[in-house]
């Protein structure tokens, strides 16, 4: 495959065996051009120093998180998408935790009420 062997790969994991089963996976079907890093601020190092035509990355990472690591290398490239892709990812689950704990308030204090009212 002429279209894999030119690509730059980074795999971003804290699991060793996660690494070496991605990487793996990628050298059959053709890769040969693959970075890998332990955690997330290694892996924007290694994204500063050489961009990487696909990234692929763990989630819930130390130091810094998989969505964290995309959403900062896509604003240095000025990737205007994938910036806007994760501040509605954010903003998404923070409006779901909001609506959560104001249920669970509701459900915990009885005299809580979200009905319209009548002055």
């Amino acid at each position: 495959m002429p279209a894999a062997s030119s690509l730059s790969v980074l795999i971003v994991d804290d699991q060793m065996t996660i690494l070496s089963l991605v990487r793996s996976g990628l050298q059959q079907i053709g890769c040969s051009n693959i970075e890998e890093a332990a955690d997330g601020e290694q892996g924007l190092r290694n994204l500063i120093a050489r961009p990487a035509n696909l990234v692929i990355t763990d989630f819930n990472m130390p130091k810094l998180d998989g969505l964290g690591l995309l959403g900062f290398e896509s604003v240095l490239n000025r990737d205007y998408p994938v910036v806007f892709g994760t501040l509605f990812i954010f903003s998404l689950v923070g409006l779901v935790v909001n609506l959560l704990s104001d249920l669970a308030y509701m459900w915990v204090d009885p005299r809580i009420d979200f009905e319209a009212r009548e002055v």
